[in-house]
């Protein structure tokens, strides 16, 4: 009996990951929608998911409009640390942009096959080092409607490993 309920606590636990991993994953089509929806767009696909709206960065106004964030698992809701993070703000053409980060290898891998899809051409490649000494290497793809900015850094995580970090930044042309 200890066995069985040992075996079935297992698969729970195991189901219980991989689905979160899910909830937590965003694709290019998401994205785009977030984009076109605007804050109540982003809430309408986020929160279903069991991601939290954060808040909003009272230090970046653009457009007389304050960026507005959510986490997927935050550590607590003071903390900046979550499992994945949305941010909603607008470039300067007083366009919806929205960033996308994530630590999951497969999530960055199915949105680069998703910008191959959409025949968006690479306009730009390069390795960006920002004031804090932080490293990233930095692709920029343009479409037909869209403008993607993908950068991969590293940082460390809840634990103190040091993993990668993959950011998608989506806006219209």
């Amino acid at each position: 009996m200890r066995t069985r309920v040992l075996v079935l606590i297992i698969c729970l636990i195991a189901l219980s990951s991989g689905f979160c991993k899910a909830q937590q994953a965003l694709t290019l089509d998401n994205l785009i929608a977030m984009q076109q929806g605007g804050p109540s767009g982003v809430n309408r696909l986020l929160l279903p998911k069991g991601w939290i709206f954060k808040g909003v960065d009272e230090g970046h106004v653009n457009c007389d409009f304050t960026d507005v964030f959510w986490a997927y698992q935050p550590l607590s809701y003071s903390s900046g640390k979550a499992v994945a993070f949305l941010t909603l703000g607008k470039d300067e053409d007083c366009m919806y942009a929205v960033t996308y980060q994530t630590p999951n290898l497969a999530v960055y891998n199915m949105i680069i096959a998703a910008i191959k899809r959409y025949n968006m051409t690479q306009t730009k490649s390069d390795v960006v080092t920002n004031a804090e000494g932080k490293t990233t290497i930095v692709e920029y793809y343009s479409g037909t409607n869209y403008l993607v900015k993908v950068a991969v850094g590293s940082g460390e995580n809840d634990m103190g490993e040091i993993k990668n970090k993959y950011m998608v930044t989506l806006w219209h042309k």
